[in-house]
């Protein structure tokens, strides 16, 4: 009896490297905090299709969008730790955390890093309606009608709810904020004339800039983008120093075996430097990464404190 009892005490204890061996046995989920369409999703489909290719089981893509990125975060949060679930993550897991009196998880501690995968830089784009060719322009149109023009973002807390903040804190102008539900109805109403302007990304933006339905005004790099290098950068228009960034990182539940995390990393590092997948990347302007779960860790503790500073200095109030 007492060497049943040791037996089955070991066998306990291999249960996690016997489940890491075989992981996965049955499709993934995949999920992204934002709708299908945008760069996110494009990303996500790419890298999901190349972990499919190297596991030999489906990699599938879960678009749960709303509410600022909560909805795809209290989902991954309190999901099994077994592997099956991650979340490509980006700008709101760090920035929720100053936006939202109480969140149903713990940014923190509820999650484990296993890659940085890919930024980018992104274009200020205005609507041609909007009479400003230059950041400088759009500055001085901003303060003769403070509060009317406006901006569009994915929602509260991402990226381009917040880097356009910096920027137009910086440049002591008042524009005024609309949130929707994902970057494609964001841009659609920009295109439409609705709104006047979005920080949006190279891929989703240079077909419209071709048609001349969008103006670009600077972009947000401390360099400017080789793709389109006549446009300036917002640093070189009088803002020295400004350089704001979207990133994105694999993450996971906290408690998913370290072994599977580490298969995890290793081939989502894999994935982004696949040769087709990295040059598809950086003729989307997006600068592939690859990085491992120590530099998505050391990332997401710079940004969230840089997102606290900015809501703070703004006043933006928790909701």
């Amino acid at each position: 009896m007492r060497a049943c009892s040791i037996l089955l005490v070991a066998l306990c204890g291999l249960a996690p490297y016997l489940a890491a061996a075989d992981y996965p046995e049955r499709p993934v989920r995949f999920v992204v905090e934002f709708p299908a369409g945008g760069a996110v999703d494009v990303i996500a489909r790419r890298i999901a299709g190349k972990l499919t290719e190297r596991f030999g089981q489906q990699f599938i893509v879960d678009n749960r969008s709303g509410a600022g990125g909560v909805i795809a975060h209290e989902f991954v949060a309190k999901a099994r730790a077994d592997g099956y679930t991650l979340l490509l993550a980006t700008t709101p897991l760090a920035a929720n955390p100053a936006l939202y009196k109480k969140l149903p998880y713990d940014a923190a501690a509820d999650f484990v890093p296993v890659s940085f995968i890919a930024d980018w830089a992104a274009l200020l784009v205005v609507h041609p309606s909007v009479p400003a060719r230059s950041f400088g322009e759009f500055v001085k149109l901003a303060k003769a009608r403070p509060g009317e023009l406006t901006y569009s973002s994915a929602g509260v807390g991402s990226f381009v709810h917040l880097a356009p903040e910096l920027l137009f804190n910086r440049a002591g102008i008042k524009v005024t904020h609309v949130p929707y539900k994902g970057a494609v109805p964001a841009l659609t109403d920009v295109l439409a004339g609705f709104i006047s302007a979005k920080l949006d990304s190279y891929v989703t933006s240079i077909p419209h800039m071709k048609t001349g339905r969008l103006r670009a005004l600077g972009v947000s790099s401390a360099e400017r983008m080789l793709q389109v290098p006549e446009v300036p950068t917002l640093a070189e228009q009088g803002y020295p120093g400004f350089a704001a960034a979207i990133w994105l990182g694999l993450v996971v539940p906290k408690g998913t075996p370290g072994d599977i995390v580490t298969r995890l990393e290793a081939a989502a590092t894999a994935a982004v430097k696949d040769k087709d997948v990295s040059a598809r990347l950086v003729a989307d302007g997006i600068r592939p990464v690859g990085g491992s779960a120590k530099e998505l860790d050391a990332l997401m503790r710079a940004e969230q404190a840089q997102w606290s500073k900015l809501i703070r200095d703004i006043g933006l109030k928790p909701q």
